[in-house]
């Protein structure tokens, strides 16, 4: 496979340190994590989200629980790599606050935000296109030098190109592949927990140097979000969990699919991107791959910069630069 170099293994290794939670427990439509302080109780507001939340009849007959069964100890050891990233172990970060993540199939959950608990709440369809997204990735990384990859991220991004104006509808991404996944099973697991553990190390940004992340919140939300995408990244790259090439295509993925879906998605009579200046996924993107590219251009360079780093840096600036789509039409 063509620009897989150490860091990828690094990433790995540091995939298999358990999770420090002792409970996971099903709610209504849920599967939840308790990973600190987990003798509490579930709080009112979970206990009701999760009752109203649909329980789906899962491919197999599987019920939800059982099809989403992996991901919940997945989700566990990032958020504890992204706090080790932070300060060293799980909890030097969250303290004695109640944390939780609240797997959920579809719908919205909705959390009131507490002093002493932490609630993350991530859609079944978030996991589902991390995994797509990681998966057209590898396509591209063992097939693409020159944009020749079958059912790889590029001809995907290029396809919801095409697609702009017409008749909305759900363009999930594709699911034949060339691609060995078993073999290449591993890889893609580690890829897929490195932005799961970014995620949670972009939370914990907010939780530890403040909401605004140190900056002026009057610059924006956009600056906000970047500039504790900013301490996350230098957070989990120095500690070796971050793949950026992947951070930046999953960045670049949302921000296609969401322009492409932009009239589904927003409120009636709302502007996905101009309601939400935050979302600006490919601005939020760039700066990371420029974040990546003056680290291992400087003194100090993190395990990311390891063989093969600039090759995957100019992948992802290649992801950044294809058009976006305009939105469909309802």
């Amino acid at each position: 496979m063509r620009w897989l170099g150490p860091s990828f293994v690094l990433a790995l290794v540091l995939l298999v340190l358990p999770a420090k939670a002792q409970s996971v427990q099903q709610q209504g439509g849920c599967i939840i994590g308790h990973l600190r302080n987990t003798a509490r109780p579930v709080s009112p507001d979970i206990d009701n989200v999760c009752a109203s939340t649909p329980n789906a009849a899962m491919p197999g007959g599987k019920s939800f629980q059982e099809y989403y069964a992996w991901v919940m100890p997945f989700l566990m050891t990032s958020f504890d790599n992204a706090e080790r990233a932070h300060c060293g172990v799980p909890g030097c970060a969250t303290g004695g606050a109640h944390v939780r993540l609240v797997l959920y199939y579809e719908g919205r959950v909705d959390v009131a935000v507490k002093r002493d608990e932490i609630t993350i709440a991530i859609a079944a369809g978030a996991i589902d296109f991390v995994e797509a997204i990681t998966v057209m990735m590898f396509q591209d990384m063992k097939d693409d030098p020159d944009r020749s990859a079958t059912n790889g991220l590029r001809q995907w991004l290029d396809g919801l190109s095409t697609e702009g104006g017409q008749a909305c509808r759900l363009r999930t991404p594709l699911k034949k592949f060339t691609l060995d996944l078993k073999e290449n099973f591993a890889l893609i697991r580690a890829a897929a927990a490195g932005i799961y553990t970014f995620i949670f190390a972009h939370e914990l940004s907010h939780v530890r140097a403040g909401t605004a992340c140190g900056i002026d919140p009057a610059k924006g939300a956009l600056a906000v979000e970047t500039a504790c995408d900013k301490i996350a990244f230098a957070k989990v790259t120095e500690y070796g969990v971050g793949l950026p090439s992947q951070i930046v295509a999953w960045f670049v993925s949302v921000h296609h699919y969401e322009r492409l879906a932009g009239p589904m998605l927003a409120p009636a009579g709302m502007n996905l991107e101009t309601s939400a200046p935050a979302r600006d996924w490919t601005a939020r993107a760039r700066s990371i791959s420029n974040q990546w590219l003056q680290a291992c251009n400087g003194s100090s360079k993190p395990p990311t910069c390891s063989s093969g780093w600039r090759e995957l840096q100019q992948y992802g600036d290649d992801l950044i630069g294809i058009d976006l789509p305009e939105p469909c039409s309802k």
